[in-house]
């Protein structure tokens, strides 16, 4: 392939993708050391650099809408209660790194590099971040459900994680693959009534309160309304729960047709 060094004499796609990378990867320092201003300084550059970073044709698209909200929650995909059980800087900084391809659509670089990691730490709290992440990834594509089911259930089924919170969020994650089956919230409401009842001070700060949404919404699946109702009346008092307006609506449907499907 042609080697362009001269950046004068290159055509501007050149100048501009370079340009690019530097601030996706100069980004990824900066919130890796923690500054997530300056993160979104270098990031808030790439949509000049590259028209289609926030488009459906893009190589990874709503890219933009990735990045701020990296910012935004000052983490990658891999949240700070998480990551808090990794006590090695660099082990951080690899599990981040395969973060940012995550964050960027490139997910077969972002599978690699965390089956990688898995293959040789020894430490099980990175084999479990690893595992949640690989599930993460091959829950995407509907074809490899049963792939990101069965990372979840490695998780679950290995004793050294027993109650942690890393055990929790596979339960979780598992529920939610579940419930793509056909009445498969008929075996995911046990899992999130157990996550509920076992994990309260130890999850996902975006974790605890989509499990009780999705409690509410199996209740509703297996048509049990006045149970739901009893459960949302509680829930929407909740504060900041960006759930209410979507239960409210579901309920709306069942008050006027006397069912939701």
């Amino acid at each position: 392939p042609l080697k362009l060094y001269n950046t004068v004499t290159s055509p501007p796609w050149y100048i501009n993708d370079r340009e690019k990378d530097c601030c996706l990867w100069l980004g990824f320092i900066a919130l890796s050391d923690g500054n997530a201003e300056q993160a979104k300084a270098y990031w808030s550059k790439v949509q000049f650099l590259d028209d289609s970073s926030g488009s459906e044709s893009a190589p990874y698209p709503n890219l933009m809408k990735r990045l701020m909200s990296a910012c935004r929650f000052k983490m990658f995909i891999l949240s700070p209660e998480e990551l808090a059980s990794v006590k090695d800087t660099n082990m951080k900084f690899r599990l981040n790194y395969a973060s940012m391809y995550y964050i960027m659509g490139r997910l077969d670089e972002a599978e690699a590099i965390f089956a990688k990691i898995f293959r040789e730490t020894k430490n099980y709290e990175v084999k479990a971040l690893c595992m949640l992440c690989r599930g993460g990834i091959a829950h995407i594509d509907v074809e490899k459900k049963e792939i990101a089911m069965r990372h979840f259930e490695w998780i679950m089924k290995t004793k050294q994680l027993k109650n942690s919170m890393h055990y929790g969020s596979a339960m979780f994650e598992y529920a939610n693959a579940l419930m793509g089956l056909p009445e498969g919230y008929n075996k995911a409401l046990p899992l999130y009534r157990e996550y509920l009842k076992n994990y309260k001070n130890k999850n996902r700060w975006d974790y605890y309160k989509h499990a009780k949404y999705r409690e509410i919404f199996c209740l509703i699946l297996q048509k049990k309304f006045d149970e739901a109702r009893k459960k949302f009346e509680i829930f929407k008092k909740e504060k900041k729960n960006p759930y209410v307006k979507e239960l409210e609506y579901k309920f709306k449907v069942i008050a006027e047709k006397g069912e939701y499907l």
